[in-house]
C-alpha cells in the first residue's frame, strides 16, 4: 500500500448525541495487487457496497479472529495452569 495517510481524531459531530465521543479514524490508501482484486470481485458480486462498506467489513472481520484467538489461548493458559495444579 503506498501513499498510506492515516488521521485519528474524536467525532465533535451531533448527529447523534450518544456516537458523539466515538472515534473516528480517516483512511487515504491506494490497494494494489490481490486485495485490489478481491475488492472489485466483492463489489462486482454485490457483496460490498462501498470501499469503505468492504474495509469497514474487513475490520470487523479480523476483530472476530482476534477475539476468537484471545479466547482460545485464554482456554489454553487455563488448561495448563489446571493440569499444572494436579
Amino acid at each position: 500500500m503506498s501513499g498510506q495517510k492515516i488521521e485519528q481524531k474524536k467525532s465533535g459531530r451531533d448527529d447523534n448525541a450518544t456516537d458523539c465521543n466515538k472515534a473516528e479514524i480517516r483512511l487515504n490508501t491506494v490497494i494494489h495487487g490481490e486485495p485490489a482484486e478481491w475488492l472489485l470481485e466483492w463489489k462486482k458480486r454485490g457483496l460490498v457496497l462501498s470501499n469503505t462498506d468492504a474495509v469497514v467489513r474487513a475490520f470487523e472481520a479480523l476483530q472476530r479472529q482476534i477475539v476468537d484467538d484471545d479466547r482460545k489461548n485464554a482456554e489454553r493458559k487455563t488448561i495448563m495452569r489446571t493440569l499444572g495444579k494436579e
